[in-house]
């Protein structure tokens, strides 16, 4: 977590040290292999975790929308099934539309524009 102060107020976001690790070739897995034994309510529940971290970390909603997307990117990436992503995400932005206030839809939206992007 990155902690500073803008304008008399605290603000805060993610810090992944991983990321250092990343860059200096290390090879870092996150989650298990999509067709492992683990029950599916297993894999798919971290999503539900680090969406609810995201949200107690993040004090700007577009740092949580980026967390957000990356971690949706990575589980789709590792070859999970899309449909099951895009329901644990939504039904985590609907339970909490009253303390987020984007629509339950705006990760995969961000993700499908990224998506266009880098094909064009």
């Amino acid at each position: 977590m990155s902690i500073w102060q803008q304008d008399g107020t605290w603000q805060s976001k993610l810090y992944d040290k991983r990321v250092e690790l990343q860059a200096k070739g290390l090879n870092l897995n996150k989650f298990p292999y999509p067709g492992t034994k683990i029950t599916t309510r297993c894999k798919y529940g971290v999503i539900s975790s680090q969406l609810h971290r995201f949200k107690t970390v993040c004090t700007q909603t577009s740092q949580f929308l980026d967390a957000a997307t990356k971690l949706y990117t990575e589980y789709i990436d590792k070859g999970y099934d899309q449909r099951l992503v895009d329901k644990r995400v939504h039904k985590f932005l609907t339970r909490e539309r009253d303390t987020l206030t984007i629509k339950p839809t705006a990760i995969k939206y961000r993700y499908q524009k990224q998506q266009r992007r880098a094909r064009n």
